[in-house]
C-alpha cells in the first residue's frame, strides 16, 4: 500500500518519501538503492505500478532463497524428522514389556537427549511415551537434560509434570551441581497446591517409586501434595523432607510435632502455612478419600433439613474421613 501526502489544495506537498506498508516479509525486505535515492515527486498510476512490481519481485527473490518450512505432524505435533525414527515406537513397546528394547533405550539415551526431550515436551504425544522419555532422561545427567526437564514442570498434564520432577530429583541426586534455582521450584509448588490432581491409577514403576508417594501409615498421599514435596526436594534436602512428611502424617502426636518443627525450618512461610494445616487432619493428605456413600447421603439430608449447621457438617465429614483413613491403614 503506497500513499503520497497531498496539501489541502490538491497539489503534492513538499517532497516526502511515500509511506509504504509491507503486508508480509517485512524484516526480509530492503529498498533498492535507486529507489531510496531517487527524487520523490507525485506518484502517477504508472509509477505506482512499477514500484509495486519491484517490491513484489523483491519478495519473490527472498522467498526463493528461504529454507523450506518445517513440516509438523497433525497427529502428534512433533517434527517429521522425529516421526521417522524408531524411538517413539520403541518407547511405546517398552511401556508394556521391559526387555531388550528397554535396555537398548537406556544404552542409547545419552545420544538421544534431543529426541527424548522433543517427545517429553510434545503436547500431542502419548502420555505414556512422555513419561518413558522422562525416565530415560533421569539417567543422563547434563545441563541439556535439566533444561528439558525444567520445561516439563509446566506441562498441562499432571503425569508429565510429576515425571519431570521425579527425573530431575534423580539427576540432581547424581549431579548436585546441576540443581535448578530454588525460587522457581517454590513458585511451582505453590501453584500445585492450588490445583489438586486426582490419581490416575495407571502409574508405572518409575512413578510408583517416588520417595514421597506414601505417608507414615502406608497410604498413597494426594498426587498434588506428592508433587509439592518432589519440587521442594529438587532444590533442597530430600531426606529431611521425607522425614517431615512421615512425621506430619504419623498417628503419633509427638512425631507430628517433630514434623512441624522440620517444616518450620525447611519451608517458606506461604507453603508452610498450607502444609502445616494438613497435620491436624492427616486424612486430607490421602489420594482417595473413600467416605461411604450412605454416610455422605445422610449428612447431606441432615444439612438440607437444617438439623445440623455447616460447621457441624464439616466436623462430621472429617470424622468420617478419619475413621475411613484409620480403617485403611
Amino acid at each position: 500500500q503506497i500513499q503520497t501526502t497531498f496539501a489541502s489544495d490538491g497539489a503534492p506537498s513538499s517532497p516526502a518519501l511515500p509511506a509504504v506498508t509491507f503486508v508480509e516479509g517485512g524484516e526480509n525486505l530492503a529498498w533498492n538503492a535507486d529507489l531510496a535515492s531517487s527524487p520523490q515527486t507525485s506518484a502517477t498510476p504508472r509509477d505506482r505500478e512499477e514500484l509495486l512490481a519491484q517490491v513484489h519481485a523483491r519478495i519473490a527473490s527472498r522467498a526463493d532463497d528461504a529454507p523450506p518450512p518445517k513440516t509438523v505432524s497433525r497427529r502428534s505435533g512433533v517434527s517429521a524428522r522425529l516421526l521417522a525414527t524408531p524411538l517413539r515406537e520403541t518407547l511405546l513397546t517398552a511401556a508394556t514389556e521391559r526387555g531388550a528394547a528397554w535396555d537398548e533405550l537406556v544404552r542409547t539415551a545419552p545420544g538421544a537427549i534431543g529426541q527424548l526431550t522433543d517427545i517429553l515436551l510434545s503436547t500431542r504425544e502419548n502420555p505414556v511415551a512422555r513419561v518413558q522419555a522422562a525416565e530415560l532422561l533421569a539417567g543422563v545427567p547434563s545441563r541439556r537434560t535439566v533444561m528439558g526437564l525444567v520445561q516439563a514442570l509446566e506441562a498441562d498434564e499432571f503425569r508429565v509434570r510429576r515425571a519431570g520432577a521425579l527425573a530431575l530429583l534423580k539427576v540432581v541426586d547424581r549431579a548436585p551441581h546441576l540443581r535448578p534455582r530454588m525460587r522457581p521450584l517454590r513458585q511451582q509448588a505453590s501453584r500445585e497446591l492450588r490445583r489438586p490432581a486426582r490419581a490416575s491409577g495407571s502409574e508405572n514403576e518409575f512413578e510408583q517409586a517416588s520417595p514421597f508417594r506414601l505417608d507414615a501409615r502406608g497410604n498413597v498421599i494426594a498426587p498434588s501434595l506428592e508433587l509439592v514435596f518432589l519440587l521442594l526436594a529438587i532444590g533442597g534436602d530430600a531426606e529431611a523432607l521425607r522425614l517431615a512428611l512421615l512425621a506430619v502424617t504419623s498417628p503419633d502426636a509427638t512425631r507430628r510435632g517433630t514434623g512441624l518443627e522440620y517444616l518450620d525450618n525447611l519451608l517458606p512461610g506461604d507453603l508452610r502455612a498450607r502444609i502445616v494445616g494438613l497435620a491436624a487432619h492427616p486424612e486430607l493428605t490421602q489420594a482417595s478419600q473413600r467416605v461411604p456413600p450412605p454416610t455422605i447421603a445422610k449428612l447431606a439430608a441432615d444439612f438440607r433439613a437444617r438439623r445440623i449447621t455447616l460447621k457441624q457438617l464439616q466436623a462430621r465429614y472429617r470424622k468420617a474421613m478419619q475413621a475411613q483413613y484409620d480403617e485403611v491403614s
